[in-house]
């Protein structure tokens, strides 16, 4: 009886032993599951998911340093009037892109009728006496003419020639067409033209207003002939070399980065912040805005690394994460969060300083997964 019993003890206490050890194998399996993310197959193909792994990239070195968009020599140009006057018309507005001798404004000026008449008045007396000076010439070839009158006539004739051709100057430098005011018609206003191709960045001036030669009407700045501007530190002038590739992205958009290449290297350090200025041009003039400062990236010496596709990474609250796929079923998948250390940035390529254990990295569709 008293075996009967101890057996039936043994028997209970196994029982409960082994249900314990079952009831804890499902808690851990349970826990383990809630830590992956589940993805159907049908959302992973229509998110387009790819898997990958980490790779050998090639990156190259770079050199961080500050720049600024700076136009080259004849790239800005300020436009003035080269006649004082009243302002009586303005034909474009800041922002508006122009052409080379594209009409931008207007003057009305009581001096233009007077060289306007002077010039057609000179212009006559230039052909009268041209016609005295041939006839007097042939006279006194044939000694008909005293030299006296040869010389009074030839004296005369080139003087109106000088005046004539000084007002020509004067009103051809206006923008005029001396060929109609010599026949007597004249102009009203004197027009202002666009001296390059451009865009307008500035209008300092009002219709009505007075304005003399020195007073500064519009800015022009050729777009073409943007740079960048860049203060390299002295300790890494060595390492540059014209036609390097430089990444450069403005202060307020850091992620968009822009391309361009190397053109000139300084020679002179700035004794103040110890750096040279060096020069680069953009690949692409869009959305370049003249003055604004930007951040450089000189690429330099090349090296290899390990990395993953940039889209492969998912920010969150200043720390960066990968998804490993865990196990995959039929029609589901099993993706785990991991954090990683990340490095530099070349091109579509992000360095990883983590070392990550799976061999099955979400490298496209990330964009939609949430980070726990």
């Amino acid at each position: 009886m008293k075996r009967l019993i101890i057996y039936i003890f043994i028997l209970a206490s196994s029982a409960i032993v082994f249900s314990c050890k079952g009831e804890n194998q499902d808690e851990s399996q349970t826990e383990t599951n809630e830590n992956l993310l589940e993805i159907s197959k049908e959302q992973f193909d229509h998110e387009k998911m790819k898997i990958g792994q980490v790779e050998n990239v090639e990156f190259e070195n770079e050199i961080t340093a500050n720049g600024k968009i700076v136009s080259t020599v004849g790239g800005i140009t300020h436009v003035s009037s080269k006649a004082d006057g009243i302002v009586e018309q303005i034909y474009v507005k800041p922002g508006d892109y122009v052409k080379k001798y594209k009409l931008l404004l207007s003057v009305s000026s009581n001096d233009l009728i007077v060289l306007q008449q002077n010039l057609a008045e000179t212009y006559i007396l230039v052909e009268k006496l041209k016609y005295d000076y041939d006839r007097v010439e042939k006279l006194y070839q044939q000694n008909i003419a005293s030299e006296k009158e040869f010389r009074a006539i030839s004296s005369e004739y080139n003087s109106s020639k000088v005046k004539y051709n000084s007002l020509k100057m004067q009103l051809q430098r206006l923008g005029l067409n001396t060929d109609k005011i010599e026949n007597g018609e004249f102009y009203t206003h004197v027009p202002v033209y666009s001296p390059i191709e451009g865009v307008i960045t500035d209008v300092d001036v009002v219709i009505g207003e007075y304005i003399e030669p020195q007073h500064k009407l519009f800015e022009l700045i050729d777009a073409s002939k943007l740079q960048i501007e860049i203060d390299v530190y002295e300790k890494d002038m060595e390492s540059l070399a014209v036609g390097n590739k430089v990444l450069f992205s403005s202060v307020a958009n850091g992620d968009n980065r822009m391309s361009a290449t190397l053109t000139s290297i300084g020679i002179s350090v700035n004794n103040e912040s110890n750096t040279v200025k060096s020069y680069a041009k953009p690949d692409s003039l869009q959305s370049l805005i003249n003055n604004s400062n930007v951040e450089v990236y000189i690429q330099t010496k090349k090296h290899t690394v390990k990395a993953l596709p940039t889209a492969a990474l998912v920010k969150s609250e200043g720390n960066y994460y990968v998804f490993t796929l865990e196990k995959q079923a039929e029609d589901k998948y099993y993706l785990k969060q991991v954090l990683v250390e990340t490095g530099s940035v070349y091109e579509n390529y992000t360095e990883v300083l983590s070392d990550i254990e799976s061999d099955k990295i979400l490298i496209d569709g990330v964009y939609n997964l949430i980070i726990q």
